[in-house]
């Protein structure tokens, strides 16, 4: 099932849950394509292991995610093809821990990603501390797990507020 963004806030809303409050990630890193190539079996097979590999982000993102912790949600999402996303699920995301990067490495599902990846991601992340976030897949909208595919314009934006997707037609 394709639909435009729009119509996911509207899915978003139906589930009780205001899109001011989520943020979409649109999963496809560029500079590990190992990864990249298997993130949607990740997604599928392994939810704890894809699920850690969203659990640290860039400065950036981490700040967008910062500020709706305790409250908000991630709306996931695998870079389909261009301009699309394929649905992986809601997080909740609950809290954050401080870690040095090399600290995530304690984490076992952070490990076990680790191996897909083509050299260790922890090792190359040159900041002293990161936040950890405490993201939790919800029930919201998990019938379409794997199944619903959104526009996605703009593939250099990997990360955006649910509440900006288009309000053009569906």
């Amino acid at each position: 099932m394709e639909i435009k963004a729009k119509v996911f806030n509207e899915l978003l809303s139906d589930a009780g849950i205001s899109p001011r409050d989520v943020l979409l990630l649109r999963h496809a890193p560029t500079k590990e394509r190992k990864l990249r190539k298997r993130l949607k079996w990740l997604a599928s097979e392994k939810p704890e292991v894809f699920n850690a590999y969203q659990q640290t982000q860039n400065d950036r993102v981490q700040k967008m995610m910062e500020k709706k912790s305790v409250s908000g949600y991630v709306a996931s999402f695998i870079g389909h093809e261009s301009g699309k996303a394929l649905f992986v699920g809601i997080y909740a995301i609950n809290g954050t821990e401080r870690l040095a990067p090399m600290d995530c490495l304690r984490k076992p599902a952070y490990k076990e990603m680790e191996r897909f990846a083509e050299k260790c991601m922890a090792a190359e992340d040159s900041r002293e501390f990161l936040l950890w976030f405490d993201l939790s897949l919800s029930e919201h909208c998990s019938s379409m797990k794997g199944k619903l595919i959104i526009e996605w314009p703009g593939e250099k934006a990997w990360c955006r507020h649910a509440e900006s997707n288009v309000l053009g037609s569906p």
